[in-house]
């Protein structure tokens, strides 16, 4: 089995040394332990446009690269994550759900994928 070394936190907290930071901190405390390293990345510090559904993404000219690609943090905070050997996304609770600034990021999520390129099998199921 290989041992995971590279983490990656998404602390999607608005809030800088709140509860959230300290069970990162001691997530981090054990994988240090282990020789591993945890790199958190602070949503709160980044500037992330919002997914505007503009499509651009989709068509062959600039398939998969964001309109806002060059604009704002996501493409650094992608590249992280796709380096990692394993993410943890922490998020306060906030009304039942994740903090918007996860939701955003998620949104973002739309310019990595091919979206037209998934086939059903004969139940419906992906």
């Amino acid at each position: 089995m290989k041992q995971v070394k590279n983490i990656v936190a998404i602390n999607a907290s608005h809030r800088r040394n709140g509860y959230t930071e300290f069970l990162l901190n001691k997530i981090k405390e054990g994988i240090q332990q282990e020789n591993g390293t945890l790199d958190i990345i602070h949503l709160s510090e980044k500037k992330i446009h919002h997914c505007i559904s503009c499509g651009t993404c989709h068509t062959q000219k600039s398939f998969l690269k964001c309109v806002f690609e060059e604009k704002d943090d996501v493409k650094d905070i992608f590249t992280r994550i796709r380096i990692a050997d394993f993410v943890i996304y922490a998020t306060p609770i906030y009304i039942f759900t994740i903090s918007g600034l996860l939701k955003v990021l998620f949104d973002r999520f739309y310019s990595t994928m091919n979206v037209m390129d998934f086939s059903l099998t004969k139940s419906g199921h992906l």
